[in-house]
């Protein structure tokens, strides 16, 4: 018979159903901080196979960041390494080459 074959994927980064999350807001030089972080489009179906990275800005406080890898549901974690101490540093993620500051 006629038959049509459709895969429905998700869509695009929604800050409002999406999170970023870090286990600590201060930590000691040498030590680390969990990160969560969960993509949801707008119909809040995980994302998944996104390539997730960071932009950090410029400050005293400096530290390293792994590279997250889509474990289940749309989850990436990442550990955030402290090197310099110093005022906060915020960062940012960025998904597929887009910069998402309301995930910050």
């Amino acid at each position: 018979g006629l038959t049509a074959s459709l895969q429905v994927v998700a869509g695009a980064v929604n800050v409002g159903n999406s999170t970023f999350l870090s286990s600590a807001s201060t930590v000691q030089a040498g030590t680390t901080a969990n990160f969560t972080i969960n993509l949801r489009d707008v119909n809040n179906n995980p994302i998944t196979n996104a390539t997730v990275t960071f932009f950090e800005t410029a400050s005293v406080s400096d530290g390293t960041i792994t590279t997250p890898v889509h474990t289940s549901n749309g989850n990436y974690p990442a550990t955030y390494t402290a090197v310099t101490q110093g005022t906060a540093q915020n960062i940012y993620l960025i998904v597929n080459g887009t910069s998402y500051p309301g995930l910050a």
